[in-house]
């Protein structure tokens, strides 16, 4: 007997989290191919909409929910009596995002010792004999 093998189709959508946050507007946002909730601040398995949908239905999300709307309508009144404009919606920093920020803080921290350096030798002053706190304010001060 010929023994065939019938390729089965799996039962898990082929959905990204991209995907469905165009389905749910609002409610979630993408961060490294990870569906985050705004208002939890937590990532949600984006494979089964059923998964999404129970998040959605639950106690703790809908707690999270108003007090993440309360927030949000604070920040707005506030920007409003201010005249600026409204925040930006708030989120929750992913690993990725994180370790990209503190690069960048390195990046930006090592510029500002280059051009105190710089800005030392142009002046044709030694460095031990610079006060550093107050030339390094002076600096960076305009």
């Amino acid at each position: 007997m010929a023994c065939s093998k019938i390729a089965s189709q799996s039962h898990l959508g082929n959905k990204t989290a991209a995907d469905r946050s165009k389905d749910f507007p609002g409610e979630f946002y993408v961060e490294s191919n990870t569906l985050m909730c705004y208002a939890c601040e937590k990532s949600v398995h984006h494979i089964r909409k059923s998964t999404v949908v129970d998040h959605l239905r639950s106690n703790k999300h809908r707690i999270q929910k108003e007090r993440h709307a309360k927030v949000v309508a604070k920040s707005e009144s506030a920007a409003m009596t201010c005249g600026k404009p409204a925040p930006k919606k708030l989120r929750q920093a992913t690993f990725f995002r994180a370790i990209k920020t503190a690069v960048t803080a390195k990046e930006s921290r090592d510029e500002v010792v280059s051009d105190f350096l710089l800005a030392m030798l142009a002046a044709n002053i030694p460095l031990e004999k610079v006060d550093v706190k107050d030339t390094f304010c002076l600096c960076r001060a305009s």
